[in-house]
């Protein structure tokens, strides 16, 4: 149970008497009872003495439910009518008989009157809110923001919570790029979410949220090319037989064996190595 307490009070400052009625804006279970308790929306009115809020509900909060919260005061007026039922709108009094006449004082003349009080209710206050799990909320905490509704929080402080805790809402807020991964035909995509697709980075500038809407440079309404897929890198060495002509002023790298093969031309095959010795004039050759 949450403790809610405060004070109702007019525009001076003075405590309210008058009725605090609540009602569940839906069915809810209460697990903290054993058994569980399901709450209905059968309205329970409260009894508020010169503005004092003391009660105790179940909270709402992790049902992400919410009660409608009314507070009423009373006003009552009497009218006084003979017997013949016509109204009577002169001065009364009250004898010691214990009954209304007609006249200021009693007297002869005074004829009896039959007393009508007529109360109305006037509701001061009309929202809905949830109620925090927590042991105990202000009452005017759960004053709302402009929103009633069953599925939303609607008080101040559990709304600043919402916007700051869940991921949606805390994304949606802190703006873009907001990276979403690979492209997604089924994905709805909104302004500010940048995606992967074919290669390169896509920006969506739209300003409404679409679904199937493939990037491309042609496709500007929707992306925005923000990192172009680089060119094809190097696969290996090309494996090109040897020639003085071809080779000449050649910016790729040969492979091994392209290597070899000219290699070969100069050592035989089944040596570890070209075989070299020095000549008569101590330069190297090759043998």
């Amino acid at each position: 149970m949450t403790q809610i307490v405060g004070t109702i009070e007019d525009s001076g400052g003075v405590g309210l008497t008058g009725i605090l009625r609540v009602s569940l804006d839906s069915l809810m279970v209460d697990g903290s009872s054993t058994p569980d308790a399901l709450l209905t929306g059968e309205p329970r009115d409260f009894a508020i003495a010169n503005g004092v809020v003391n009660i105790d509900l179940v909270e709402s909060q992790t049902k992400n439910l919410t009660y409608h919260i009314q507070f009423l005061t009373s006003t009552s007026s009497t009218s006084y009518y003979f017997a013949n039922g016509g109204l009577y709108t002169g001065p009364t009094h009250y004898h010691t008989d214990s009954q209304w006449y007609t006249g200021a004082v009693h007297t002869t003349n005074s004829e009896l009157l039959f007393p009508q009080v007529e109360s109305r209710s006037t509701v001061l206050l009309d929202f809905h809110a949830v109620v925090p799990s927590i042991n105990s909320v202000g009452f005017s905490a759960l004053v709302p923001t402009g929103i009633a509704t069953d599925i939303l929080d609607t008080s101040l402080r559990r709304l600043a919570e919402i916007l700051v805790t869940n991921v949606d809402y805390v994304e949606t807020l802190r703006g873009g790029p907001r990276w979403k991964g690979d492209y997604n035909t089924a994905t709805y995509y909104q302004q500010a979410d940048t995606v992967a697709y074919a290669g390169s980075g896509w920006f969506y500038n739209n300003p409404n949220p679409a679904a199937g809407q493939t990037p491309s440079e042609a496709n500007t309404a929707y992306w925005q090319l923000v990192s172009r897929k680089g060119d094809p890198g190097g696969t290996g060495g090309n494996d090109v037989v040897y020639n003085a002509i071809g080779w000449n002023g050649a910016t790729w790298a040969p492979t091994a064996n392209a290597v070899r093969d000219i290699i070969e031309l100069l050592a035989r095959a089944n040596d570890a190595a070209l075989d070299w010795e020095p000549d008569g004039d101590d330069s190297s050759h090759w043998q």
